[in-house]
C-alpha cells in the first residue's frame, strides 16, 4: 500500500476462527484492515447483516460457503439481495467447490484449504475486487460532476 494512502478495509464473513485468523494475517501483511463477522452470528440474528454491510465503505468481502452447502448457499443469496450488499464485491470461498457447484451451478468460488497458492489467489481476487469498486466510485463521481 502506498504511503499516505488510506488503509482499505476488507470484510471477512466466515464460520471458522482459524480461517479468519489466517485471512486477517494475510490481509494485514498486505496493508489492509479487516472487519470480521461470523456467519452463524449473522444467520441467528446476533449481528445485523444489513448494518454490518452498511457500515463498510464499498469494498471486497471474502465470504465462505461452508457445509451444509445448500442452506449456506441460500443464505448467501439472501445476503447478496440486500440493498446494503450492492456496492460490495464478494469473493467466495468454500472447502468443496464440486459439492457447491452441484447446488449452485458453476461458481467462481475458490476451493480454500489454506495452502499458499490459495492465499495468493484470494489476495489477487481482493485486489481485483477493490479495483472494480474504485472504478465504480470514479464513474459515479464523474456522473455527479457531469450533472452539475
Amino acid at each position: 500500500m502506498a504511503e499516505g494512502q488510506d488503509v482499505r478495509t476488507v470484510g471477512i464473513l466466515n464460520s471458522t476462527e482459524d480461517v479468519v485468523d489466517l485471512l486477517q494475517e494475510l490481509l494485514h501483511d498486505e496493508g489492509y484492515a479487516t472487519r470480521v463477522a461470523y456467519i452463524p452470528d449473522l444467520k441467528r440474528g446476533r449481528v445485523d447483516v444489513a448494518g454490518w454491510l452498511g457500515d463498510l465503505a464499498p469494498t471486497a468481502i471474502i465470504y465462505d460457503i461452508p457445509p451444509p452447502y445448500e442452506d449456506n448457499w441460500n443464505f448467501y443469496q439472501w445476503v447478496r439481495a440486500l440493498p446494503a450488499a450492492a456496492p460490495h464485491r464478494f469473493i467466495l470461498t468454500t472447502t468443496n467447490e464440486h459439492l457447491l457447484e452441484q447446488i449452485a451451478g458453476v461458481s467462481d468460488a475458490i476451493e480454500f484449504v489454506g495452502k499458499p497458492f490459495d492465499l495468493g489467489e484470494i489476495l489477487d481476487r481482493v485486489q481485483l475486487a477493490l479495483a472494480v469498486v474504485d472504478q465504480a466510485a470514479e464513474a459515479t463521481a464523474g456522473e455527479a460532476q457531469a450533472s452539475r
